[in-house]
């Protein structure tokens, strides 16, 4: 009896212990979970801490811009005109640089191939600030501003959405008289490359005092407000809606309603992490105070959550993503214009990372320093390409102007009009033409101006004009030529300067050639460039064109000696 009771007590106890452990672990469990969960949503809504520096400080403005580009991080324009500042984010100092050329303010800036531009600036005082008639463009390698490409006059506005999507520029929205009047639904397209522009789908609503965002080949406009001073609504009649335009397909949409975001407010900044797009800051009519809402839109779910606050509220100033960190700078703590902000902060979700970004240096334009075009017959022309390249650096190189002086024969002509931008390990060809009017030597330069190496690069050329009524004694020119073989060329008559030719064997590289006229006189030596194994010979005139009659094709290959004779008709 007693040892069935203690087999009995030892169950008991067993049992217990094994109860009270299995409690144990659940509540270990449940309490491990919760830290889990807890640990889960202190990341996903993440933490902004202050930025302090170890030298300098940011000056206190706002309607600024703050963006990247290489390995720094620049604070640019303000109400009033102030210097370019530099901040070194691993040495986290600040330096001066150059005045903006006029004062600048109420844009989004943005950066290509280490150049700032600022596109769709206001100048100028409240509530009538004046839109910038031009783009302007800082480049941190000289520490210069350039002054861009006109904007066409009909599309010029202030405090727009300003983005880069494969090195296009676009500029979304905003407003025409400060903060007056104008609001206006615009897209338009702006490339550097070319320096053209083009009209796109208007979005379907204005707004100004905004901040766009690119994800997934999607433009998203988010924020903002349609500024009334004319009606006292200045901060009043912000916008709701949650706009998106598709990149492939020109074409805008609306999310629903319920998709709007949370808080109303304009002056925002807007960051890209992930899925989402970050809206920042901002004012509005609801509170005096500069908003510190960070609110993220995932635009896969197309949901809104909210993520920590600023440690300040701000507004008017810009944020700069880096190694999934967000930095902010400058702005202004309530709402209207004072106090401008001279403090820093930074986001992070999960941990603070260490900043990263390659220097930026400065390209070296290369193009040969001098083109000869040899001897050519006056009243006839000859055309050469000149190849500008971008060497070196890894910094796009703005082309500002070209000044051609010296003989009048001389021409060019470039597939561009200036300013536009030369990307790294690029070309450009440009056209020069050599058509003299008189015998003799002559001699001309064109003069490159941008913003590369040395800012300028010459290049020297000359020809020599010979008269038609002697014989050329060139090589393969020569009229004395034994015509041992006839060749045919079609079509015959020829109407539009290009005809073909066939050779009895293939051919390969530099083919010369000169066409003379019924009586004998050289008109016209050039050469092919054939680059693949062929017996078919192409020719285009069109750049030097002949008059209507008839005319002979001279050319040595292999030894050998060639002609067909030409009908050429013009309209």
């Amino acid at each position: 009896m007693k040892k069935n009771k203690a087999s009995s007590l030892k169950k008991i106890t067993f049992g217990s212990v094994f109860f009270l452990a299995l409690i144990f672990i659940c509540f270990a469990f449940k309490n491990t979970k919760s830290l889990i969960i807890s640990n889960a949503a202190h990341s996903t809504t993440g933490t902004w801490v202050s930025v302090t520096s170890t030298s300098g400080s940011p000056t206190a403005r706002h309607e600024a811009s703050f963006v990247q580009t290489g390995n720094k991080f620049y604070l640019l324009g303000g109400r009033k005109i102030k210097p370019v500042q530099v901040f070194d984010p691993k040495n986290r100092t600040w330096t001066n640089k150059v005045n903006t050329p006029i004062e600048l303010h109420h844009f989004q800036a943005i950066t290509i191939d280490g150049l700032i531009y600022v596109v769709g600036a206001f100048t100028g005082s409240y509530p009538h600030e004046k839109p910038v008639a031009n783009i302007y463009i800082y480049n941190p390698a000289t520490n210069k501003w350039i002054t861009g490409a006109s904007i066409p006059s009909s599309r010029r506005r202030g405090s727009s959405g300003v983005v880069v999507y494969n090195k296009k520029i676009y500029v979304v929205a905003g407003i025409k008289d400060g903060h007056w009047a104008g609001h206006v639904n615009w897209l338009d397209e702006y490339d550097p490359a070319t320096n053209k522009w083009r009209i796109l789908a208007n979005a379907p609503r204005a707004r100004d005092h905004f901040q766009a965002a690119v994800i997934n080949g999607k433009l998203y406009v988010a924020a903002g407000r349609r500024s009334s001073a004319s009606t006292n609504q200045t901060f009043n009649l912000t916008v709701p809606q949650v706009d998106v335009y598709e990149f492939a397909t020109n074409k805008w949409t609306t999310l629903a309603s319920s998709k709007n975001i949370p808080t109303q407010r304009a002056g925002t900044a807007t960051a890209v992490l992930g899925e989402e797009v970050i809206i920042i800051g901002g004012e509005s009519g609801s509170q005096s105070t500069a908003h510190k809402h960070t609110e993220a839109l995932n635009v896969r779910t197309q949901t809104w959550r909210r993520l920590k606050d600023l440690k300040q509220g701000r507004h008017g100033t810009q944020a700069i993503v880096n190694n999934n960190n967000i930095y902010i700078a400058a702005g202004c703590g309530n709402r209207g214009g004072t106090p401008e902000l001279n403090t820093q902060e930074a986001f992070y979700f999960d941990s603070r990372t260490s900043p990263t970004g390659l220097a930026i240096t400065q390209s070296k334009l290369t193009a040969p320093t001098s083109l000869s075009f040899g001897t050519i017959a006056i009243n006839s022309s000859s055309s050469k390409t000149l190849t500008l390249s971008n060497t070196t650096g890894n910094q796009a190189i703005v082309i500002s102007s070209f000044t051609k002086s010296g003989a009048s024969a001389f021409a060019f002509s470039s597939p561009y009009t200036v300013p536009f931008i030369l990307a790294p390990g690029k070309s450009v060809n440009i056209s020069l033409r050599f058509s003299p009017k008189t015998t003799g030597t002559q001699s001309g330069s064109l003069v490159v101006k941008h913003s590369g190496q040395l800012g300028s690069t010459s290049i020297t050329f000359n020809g020599t004009g010979k008269s038609s009524t002697s014989r050329m004694e060139e090589d393969i020119s020569k009229e004395t030529v034994v015509l041992t073989q006839s060749l045919v060329a079609y079509p015959n008559p020829i109407t539009d300067q290009q005809f073909k030719v066939k050779l009895p064997e293939n051919v390969i590289g530099e083919v010369p050639f000169v066409i003379v006229n019924a009586s004998g006189i050289a008109i016209l030596k050039d050469k092919l460039i054939i680059e693949n194994l062929t017996s078919i010979l192409q020719f285009n005139l069109s750049e030097r064109p002949l008059n209507s009659g008839i005319y002979f094709l001279r050319m040595n290959e292999h030894g050998k000696s060639y002609y067909a004779k030409l009908l050429i008709t013009t309209n």
